[in-house]
Parts: structure tokens; sequence; C-alpha cells
């Protein structure tokens, strides 16, 4: 599934099984209104759903503090649509919905300039588990400095666990700028047996 946002910024999730329900939505108007939007896909695994979702929120350009309030409303937008997507499979007869939330959201839970923003902690409010709980900053640098920033951790994934999924932890590999300033992220998920 790719979507078609206006501009260059597309996003996809990528699967080599075929998905559930697959789509693309741009995010609702409000009175700070994110760019762009997120990519949806939903997977069945014996009647257990994976709900997966990719993103690319609002960079910093512009100034980190302007940029919060669009960041923090399309946490929630997001928070709202998993909760009604998750209803919506339940009421069709799954036997468990697990959420798995990716991308790169352009804040940090580690940096000192993002210490007011919500846009994560949402997510682990709402009892997200973050991919890169209990691993050392220093590997999980996802965004490689230019010279006028320091290095950060902006991509992330996190995970909300039914049944019918085990979360792992995420692991960045180690690329270089020259392909480009994003790490690749990497998160493995486990399926129990029944």
């Amino acid at each position: 599934m790719m979507s078609e946002f206006r501009g260059t910024q597309e996003i996809a999730i990528i699967s080599k099984i075929d998905a559930h329900t697959a789509f693309a939505e741009q995010f609702e108007k409000a009175e700070a209104t994110p760019p762009r939007g997120f990519v949806h896909a939903s997977f069945d695994f014996d009647g257990h759903r994976l709900l997966v979702y990719s993103v690319h929120l609002k960079s910093n350009y512009g100034g980190v503090q302007a940029n919060i309030p669009k960041r923090e409303e399309a946490a929630r937008q997001l928070l709202k649509h998993v909760a009604l997507t998750k209803v919506s499979h339940l009421e069709e007869g799954a036997k468990s919905v697990s959420v798995i939330l990716a991308g790169d959201f352009n804040t940090s839970l580690r940096a000192d300039q993002f210490s007011d923003e919500t846009t994560a902690r949402l997510f682990l409010e709402a009892g997200y588990d973050w991919g890169f709980r209990g691993i050392p900053e220093s590997k999980t640098i996802t965004w490689l400095s230019d010279g006028r920033y320091p290095d950060a951790v902006f991509d992330h994934f996190f995970c909300l666990s039914g049944e019918s999924v085990i979360c792992g932890r995420s692991t960045t590999l180690p690329t270089d700028r020259k392909m480009s300033d994003h790490r690749p992220v990497v998160m493995r998920i486990g399926f129990p047996k029944e």
C-alpha cells in the first residue's frame, strides 16, 4: 500500500502476504492540521488481526516548537483511528487485535529539546510498548547529523500486543549518511503457537 499525498514524501507498507485491508488516509483538519497522513494495512493470522500503521510526521523544519502541535495532533488522530479500527475488527469476529505504529515521528523520547512534547508519550500512555525501551541511546540513533543538529532518535516502532503478537526490540542498521539521513529500523515480531 502506497500513499498518494501531494508532494514527494510518500509512505508505504510492503508485505509478502496479502493484506486483509489496506488504505491511505490524510489527517483531518484541526487547529494544528498535520501534513500528509498515514498508510494502514491489516493482516489476518488464523483469526488474529495485526494492524500496521506507517507514518511520517511533521518535520522540525521551521523550528521545533512551531511543529510540535502538528505532531501531537497527528498522534491523537492515530490513536482515535486505531481505537475505531480495533472495534471494527473485533465486531467482524477477530479473536484478538494487535497494533504496530512505525515510521519517522520526527520527535525523540530522549532529547531535551523534545521534553515538553507529548507525541511519543501519548502512545506510551495508551499502553504501547516502545521498540527501543531498555536499549542504550548510542544504539538507537536513527537520524544522522548533517553538522547543524545532533544525531537523534526520530524513527520508532510502538507496539500494542494482543494475543496474536509478541513484539521484540527495535534495532538500527549501521548505515551512513551517503545512503540516507535516516537509518533503517527493524523490529521482529512473533506469533504464539496455538
